[in-house]
């Protein structure tokens, strides 16, 4: 199987609250605090290991995004999980 993941974490407070366009470049920056990526993937993947599929190790493909949620939003997580052809 193929799970790609999209992390979206809520604003930080110090990020800029009045000028669009200075949300709009905070937003559509790369987070580049901790967590890091592959350690929330990692826990989303074993926190699924059971449910969407029998074990991690059947995952062979897939990407992972870490961003900020729009101004106002809480933070989420979208997961796609595929199957892959043979």
């Amino acid at each position: 199987v193929a799970l790609d993941i999209e992390f979206y974490r809520e604003l930080p407070e110090t990020a800029p609250q009045h000028r669009l366009n200075a949300i709009k470049r905070y937003q559509d920056s790369h987070i580049i605090k901790r967590p890091d990526a592959s350690n929330m993937r990692k826990a989303f993947e074993d926190a699924c290991q059971g449910f969407l599929y029998h074990d991690d190790s059947q995952i062979v493909d897939g990407y992972t995004k870490k961003r900020f949620a729009k101004s106002g939003e809480s933070g989420y997580t979208i997961a796609r999980l595929r199957t892959v052809e043979l």
